[in-house]
């Protein structure tokens, strides 16, 4: 279902976010220890991280801190790490100084953003939406997002 919905857009699976929360939570009860099926979980589930409350934020940065020792692409290490920034952000709240943990997940997500994007055969939207993604978790953040993209730049990446 999840493959279906990121494919195909929202429209393809019916009722996507009770459908997609409801059957990793059936996963889960039934003893799925799999990283991603927890991530999509507490996508699906949890609401967006970037409303996150700290006990979500704490859960997406265990899913984080475990997913670099997984076969996953990188795309995907990307997302989880992505979102787990979110998450610190906003259970810090607007007027709060960015918590470390925040600077840890970017740093990895933009590591693992980079090597994505050397992987010829990814689609060039998944690729964009990335990239889309990254920046705009870091649009309030000049020095981190030009630091982002003189990086991508001096790898070649963006060229």
């Amino acid at each position: 279902m999840f493959a279906r919905l990121r494919s195909f857009g929202i429209s393809a699976v019916p009722d996507s976010v009770k459908t997609v929360g409801g059957l990793c939570e059936d996963a889960i009860k039934a003893g799925c220890d799999d990283l991603l099926i927890k991530y999509v979980h507490m996508r699906y589930t949890a609401g967006a991280p970037t409303r996150a409350t700290k006990e979500n934020a704490l859960a997406y940065g265990a899913i984080a801190a475990r997913i670099h020792k997984t076969q996953y692409s990188a795309i995907r290490k990307f997302h989880v790490n992505l979102r787990a920034a979110e998450a610190f952000k906003a259970a810090a709240g607007k007027n709060s100084p960015t918590p470390p943990e925040v600077h840890s997940y970017r740093m990895a997500a933009t590591a693992y953003l980079k090597e994505a994007l050397q992987d010829k055969t990814m689609p060039v939207s998944e690729a964009c939406d990335g990239c889309r993604d990254l920046l705009e978790a870091t649009r309030l953040n000049h020095g981190t997002r030009s630091e982002q993209l003189l990086s991508l730049l001096a790898e070649g990446v963006l060229s």
